[in-house]
């Protein structure tokens, strides 16, 4: 069986095992048996916002007005005929991965993906859902993905083309997690699927227990602790606040190397509420007494690498 593999470089006599750029998705030679879905992927993306009915046909959708155009016109990609030895069918409809190389048969050039993909809607090949024609429902719906994917990314936090991406063609979604992200406070922990956060620690001249949040995230990553690393339970944290901005100040030459490189932990978001309080006589430091309900958490693979940025 032959399958297809495009891609925006030319030349290639041979698909490598990539790990794709902007998913999260092990290292393989990607391919499909269907054309216009190949076709879609000669343009290197953020997101490819294509879909199946029930019958089986394959759609694109445009997210965003015009998008087929933009994302698409004037491109010129390489679309690829390849009969790997060996594949794997994914949960995706027709699509398929090989672990290993996989040489090419033949390469066939597309001057402009857009007329490509216009051609296979022409020829009843693929489904091209206009933003005009989408229901509202589909729209709010949009809006809500897009919106995950801006949190889970902190695409708030980034200046790349990524972040620019989002801001420019989703702005009502970037609008929504902005407003948010005014209304959140954050814990860091090394403690993974957390729901929600319970008052553990001792608040400060009292016997109380509460739980500390504050709105500067590189703060709160200074209590991302590794105690298997460290040998030590007990959290030794150089570290104020001042104005909003995070400082830290080592005790001993590369201390915060040694605490925090390769430390894995996740940040918490949780919404104000009356329940939370602020720390008498500390800047941008909060707690509560009552367990808190967790609004997102962002995984964080390396807590050093992430104070670094």
């Amino acid at each position: 069986m032959a399958y297809y593999h495009c891609s925006p470089t030319s030349g290639l006599t041979v698909l490598q095992p990539k790990k794709p750029e902007s998913f999260d998705k092990p290292a393989r030679v990607y391919m499909t048996t269907l054309l216009p879905m190949a076709l879609m992927y000669g343009v290197r993306n953020y997101e490819y916002t294509y879909g199946y009915t029930k019958e089986g046909q394959i759609y694109l959708e445009e997210y965003f007005p015009n998008a087929l155009e933009e994302l698409y016109r004037g491109k010129s990609a390489s679309l690829y005929l390849c009969n790997p030895e060996s594949v794997e069918n994914t949960r995706i409809p027709n699509e398929a991965v090989s672990e290993k190389t996989v040489p090419v048969l033949e390469e066939i050039v597309i001057p402009d993906v857009c007329e490509a993909l216009l051609e296979q809607q022409w020829l009843g090949a693929l489904v091209i859902r206009r933003y005009a024609e989408l229901s509202q429902k589909t729209l709010e719906w949009v809006r809500s993905v897009e919106a995950d994917t801006i949190r889970e990314k902190n695409l708030l936090q980034e200046n790349g083309p990524m972040s620019e991406y989002y801001r420019h063609h989703y702005p009502e979604s970037w609008a929504m997690v902005e407003a948010e992200e005014k209304k959140l406070l954050y814990h860091g922990s090394a403690v993974p699927a957390l729901t929600e956060l319970l008052p553990l620690s001792q608040l400060h001249n009292s016997d109380q227990k509460a739980v500390y949040l504050s709105s500067c995230i590189p703060y709160v990553l200074l209590y991302i602790w590794d105690t298997e690393k460290m040998q030590s339970s007990q959290k030794w944290v150089t570290g104020w606040l001042k104005d909003g901005v995070a400082y830290y100040e080592e005790q001993f030459p590369g201390q915060l190397k040694a605490f925090y490189e390769g430390v894995h932990g996740y940040v918490y978001s949780v919404l104000r509420g009356d329940e939370i309080q602020s720390v008498p006589q500390r800047d941008d430091l909060f707690y509560s007494n009552t367990p808190l309900n967790v609004h997102c958490v962002t995984e964080i693979p390396d807590v050093y690498q992430e104070l670094l940025l």
